[in-house]
Parts: C-alpha cells; structure tokens; sequence
C-alpha cells in the first residue's frame, strides 16, 4: 500500500490561485482523491526491476 504522508507538488510554475477560497478547493479535492492519484502514478514493470 503506498504512503499517504507525503503530500504531492501540483504546484505549476508561473500559476498561482485566483484567491485564498480557489486554493482550499483545489486542494480539498486533491486531498479527496489522493488514494486513487497515488495508484494512477504508480508504475511497476511485469519484472519488478523497474518501479517508480
């Protein structure tokens, strides 16, 4: 099972939320979905050599 603890970086260089209550959405949904975005980033060749 992956860690949940560490937080992921959707930060975009150059973009930045209209306002405070854009920015708590966003990252309310993030939070949200965080177990099914971890599972979507992870990869693992059929061979186990090669995870990322």
């Amino acid at each position: 099972m992956p860690s949940l603890e560490r937080q992921p970086d959707v930060r975009l260089d150059g973009f930045e939320p209209a306002d405070d209550s854009v920015d708590e959405a966003f990252y309310y949904a993030i939070d949200f979905h965080l177990h099914d975005l971890i599972r979507l980033a992870e990869h693992h060749t059929p061979d186990g050599r090669h995870s990322y």
